[in-house]
């Protein structure tokens, strides 16, 4: 297995999960028969994983996979700012350089439209090449409908996404604060905790669909904000030719609100530019009071900082509570030609138990299988808080946090850059949005079936 580790050792997964190679449980290998075993072929396939906690707590358990099947894979983890734009390069190329790809909603219905990406339909129904235990029904109802587009299945998740609140116990106690439940109380406690040695709270500025529009959009959406004409806060677009609507009075008040923390000093120094590994470390290092962010990262959170840290929901807007939804997930590439390795790789990697174990390795809570969910080693290793607050957001899950169209790859890049003028204080939030309407009109005028 070839494999590139970015933010997080190999060695370190591999003792804090508390799992051997050697040791792996039987039911692994009994799913790896049944996918079928290759032995002293010469299949190989290139993977690439996003550099979160489910990529990287996968990897430790690739080479399983391969001494089981005889697949080579070699596994390559790519930062999330890198990853789009690298698989997209080689989807397109279709010379068969890459077999599996990391993507999450908003790059479906782009890649489908492209051509870059393979239906799993077929393969999905073949037993010889999933084995008799594949159960697609025990997918989280949610994750499982996100793998569809235009009726044909693209996808296997991977993982759940949604964002909570976490905070420092001790800190909103010493200013003798209430843990915020709406956006407007969460501004209110940044002003009550804020210092210059702590600032009050840490979120993503940099740049991005899967950057800082993944967190802004819990704002945005929660003053009513959205990105299409006849589309609600959250919701699916409306059938027809698009209409961009980014300058509604709602969607400005979302994003002055956002521009509020970083312009008012609630957020470190830099933070405009910081992604999801600045955001966690900082709050991971006690440089922050709060961080609103991914639940993915909160187990790291509990290693980090014990019982100092909680949990809450993420913060509601008078328009409603929109914590935020992707499902990561692979996709074929269309141009692969080990397609039925790159399967057997996928539902593999994909399995209950090498959920599980991917998950105790990487710290994670978002596991796309309810049997994972519900299983009892798994509730061992998250924290009950923790649970509660993915339980709490869960009813809210907004399906089109990342609207499910293949449009919104350019124009949320569009409004990301507006978050960025506008919390840098290059613009104002009215004139940021107001360039990027005109820009997403554009787009849109020469691409009507967006």
């Amino acid at each position: 297995m070839t494999h590139t580790v970015t933010r997080r050792g190999l060695l370190k997964r591999l003792t804090q999960g508390g799992l051997a190679l050697t040791t792996a449980p039987l039911w692994t290998g009994m799913m790896l028969s049944a996918c079928g075993s290759t032995s002293g072929g010469s299949s190989q396939i290139t993977v690439f994983a996003d550099a979160n906690p489910q990529g990287e707590g996968l990897a430790p358990l690739v080479p399983l996979f391969e001494k089981e099947t005889g697949i080579k894979v070699n596994y390559q983890v790519i930062s999330e700012t890198e990853i789009t734009n690298k698989a997209s390069v080689a989807l397109a190329a279709g010379d068969g350089s890459l077999d599996v790809t990391w993507g999450g909603v908003s790059q479906l219905p782009r890649w489908e439209t492209a051509g870059w990406i393979e239906p799993l339909d077929s393969y999905l129904a073949d037993t010889s090449l999933v084995g008799k235990q594949f159960n697609p029904s025990d997918f989280i109802p949610a994750c499982w409908q996100a793998t569809l587009w235009q009726g044909k299945r693209y996808g296997l998740p991977t993982l759940l996404d949604t964002n909570i609140l976490m905070y420092r116990k001790d800190i909103l106690a010493e200013h003798q604060a209430s843990v915020p439940e709406t956006i407007d109380e969460l501004l209110a406690v940044c002003a009550q905790v804020n210092s210059t040695s702590i600032p009050a709270i840490v979120l993503r500025g940099k740049r991005g669909v899967h950057a800082n529009i993944w967190i802004f959009n819990i704002f945005f959406y929660g003053e009513g904000g959205h990105y299409y004409q006849g589309q609600q806060p959250g919701g699916p677009v409306p059938a027809g030719k698009l209409a961009a609507d980014l300058t509604s009075p709602a969607a400005i008040k979302g994003l002055e609100i956002y521009s509020e923390f970083f312009l008012k000093h609630y957020t470190p120094a830099g933070s405009a530019a910081f992604d999801f590994p600045e955001t966690t470390a900082t709050f991971k290092a006690g440089r922050a009071a709060m961080l609103v962010d991914d639940i993915a990262f909160g187990q790291e959170m509990v290693s980090a900082l014990g019982d100092k840290v909680g949990f809450a929901p993420a913060p509601r807007g008078p328009a409603g509570q929109y914590p935020g939804f992707d499902t990561q997930m692979w996709f074929l590439a269309k141009g692969s030609r080990n397609k039925e390795a790159a399967i057997k790789f996928m539902v593999w990697s994909t399995s209950p138990e090498i959920q599980l174990q991917a998950a105790k390795n990487g710290q994670y809570i978002g596991v796309t299988r309810q049997s994972t969910f519900n299983d009892p080693r798994f509730k061992e290793f998250v924290r009950p808080d923790l649970l509660a607050a993915f339980k709490a957001d869960t009813p809210h899950l907004d399906l089109n946090h990342f609207v499910i169209t293949p449009s919104f790859d350019v124009i949320g890049d569009y409004v990301s850059v507006a978050v960025t003028q506008a919390i840098t204080g290059q613009l104002s939030p009215q004139a940021a949005l107001a360039a990027a309407q005109q820009q997403a009109a554009s787009y849109l005028a020469t691409h009507p079936s967006s």
